[in-house]
């Protein structure tokens, strides 16, 4: 998607549409208010942020270390080699434990012939345990290959891909890991802090993960196998520095509740691409839950080379793309500054682009609408005032004079889109919502036969209009 391209005929819709526009379905009124009255969370200063150089969890439970399978691991020359045997070694239920030090690993971490493992460090932070990896070029941190294990209590740094990585297991528990990057170039991080994928029954809890070049801490494609009891649970995490902070990608039953997301490009990305899960199969998110996060000042750079996340705006507080049952309730958003929350359709990406969604024929039964969807008793404050005018989606903006001081990006964005054949989208706010909201095409402009039509068409149909919104999901 290249919204670039646009700028001409954008400027002239914007010339001939906005000139003439006095309805005040075209013309928001901001997004910088909010939700709630007394009680509401306190303002956050997004000038007077902390760096999250070091592990900065509150209220992380101790670990135990009476239940270590002896003898403890110790630091020394050919740590990953002689780990790696340890654990190829290892009967199940065995708890690996590492003494306190900095172990130079010269190879990926490999968990995938013994189940039902605990690895962790016994130090009384996470930062106590590092595991320093050789930067860029380097493989995995540690890779995760069979059911039940537990990583705890340790830092994972300067990997050259993906801090750890779980495929295709369940029950993983990662909880009390640090993963982060140190790299004087961005680009050169790896693309995922924390990535369970593929799984079921998933636990991310009192981690943290910053700089990744994707996302921190991310979840998908989980949730599907027979009898599975969802994907797994994304709790009390931080989340800060990275392209985006929290990813849910086409998994079902997921819930990501009580994490700090802050300073990242985006912060929390439920999305779904077409063929994601692999085999033909393209399930969007069903049953996501995003309830009770902080997702502050996420206005850092987005130095992403590859992936969906290319087209975070910076300064996005919440960027759905797609799904089919996913909420978002009583969360805190402040300070982002391009948008709070925005609900778009991959259709809506692709008529952006002036394309015909070429991937979609190669899997028919992908659906990349935003459908049944529940967004409600969230707190907004200072969001949209600033947006990212390098974005590809800046120009969309500036087209709708939104995204200013003057005129801020309204608290909640649809993109409008509706499948056809399909009565209701069932796109709800609640029925007591007191944001602000805009639906940018209100189903007027799918197909549009170039980009000149698309760009006039949004700057004549964009509304701020609520009706059919103020409802809560069948």
């Amino acid at each position: 998607m290249n919204f670039k391209v646009l700028i001409t005929v954008i400027l002239a819709a914007a010339i001939i549409v906005m000139g003439c526009s006095d309805d005040e379905t075209t013309n928001g009124t901001g997004g910088s208010g909010g939700q709630g009255g007394s009680g509401n969370p306190p303002a956050v200063d997004c000038d007077a942020l902390p760096n999250w150089d070091a592990y900065a969890v509150e209220n992380a439970p101790p670990t135990a270390t009476d239940d270590c399978t002896d003898p403890v691991f110790m630091p020394g020359d050919d740590a990953a080699a002689r780990l790696n045997t340890r654990l190829e070694n290892a009967d199940p239920g065995h708890v690996i434990c590492m003494a306190a030090g900095t172990y130079e690993m010269d190879r990926q971490i490999s968990i995938s012939l013994v189940s039902d493992l605990t690895l962790k460090g016994t130090g009384a932070s996470p930062d106590d345990t590092l595991l320093s990896f050789g930067g860029p070029g380097t493989p995995k941190g540690i890779f995760v290959q069979t059911d039940n294990v537990t990583i705890e209590n340790l830092w994972v740094r300067d990997t050259g891909d993906n801090g750890i990585e779980q495929d295709g297991t369940t029950g993983a528990v990662y909880r009390k890991v640090h993963v982060s990057w140190t790299n004087d170039n961005q680009e050169d991080n790896g693309p995922y802090g924390i990535y369970p994928t593929n799984c079921e029954d998933a636990l991310v809890e009192y981690s943290q993960a910053t700089d990744a070049s994707d996302a921190g801490i991310y979840m998908g494609k989980c949730g599907w196998g027979d009898g599975s009891p969802g994907g797994g649970t994304l709790r009390y995490n931080i989340a800060a520095r990275n392209v985006a902070g929290f990813e849910v990608e086409n998994s079902k039953d997921v819930v990501a509740h009580d994490n700090l997301v802050v300073n990242n490009t985006g912060g929390l990305m439920p999305l779904q691409q077409p063929g994601a899960a692999g085999g033909g199969a393209t399930p969007m998110n069903t049953g996501v839950l995003m309830e009770n996060n902080q997702v502050w000042c996420n206005n850092g750079e987005n130095f992403a080379t590859t992936g969906a996340v290319q087209i975070i705006p910076v300064g996005s507080g919440v960027l759905m793309l797609g799904g089919n049952g996913v909420e978002l309730r009583n969360n805190d958003i402040q300070g982002n500054d391009t948008l709070a929350i925005a609900m778009v359709s991959n259709a809506f990406t692709c008529d952006a682009a002036g394309e015909d969604c070429p991937p979609y024929d190669d899997f028919p039964e992908y659906n990349p609408y935003t459908e049944n969807l529940y967004v409600h008793d969230n707190y907004f404050l200072n969001n949209g005032t600033n947006a990212d005018t390098e974005s590809d989606f800046f120009l969309v903006f500036d087209l709708l004079n939104i995204g200013t001081p003057d005129s801020p990006t309204e608290d909640v964005l649809w993109d409008g889109y509706i499948r056809e054949g399909n009565d209701s989208p069932n796109v709800c706010l609640g029925e007591d919502f007191a944001g602000s909201y805009r639906d940018i095409t209100d189903n007027a402009c799918q197909g549009s036969e170039n980009l000149p039509v698309f760009a006039q068409c949004i700057a004549t149909n964009s509304t701020t209009s609520t009706d059919g919104r103020l409802c809560s999901p069948n």
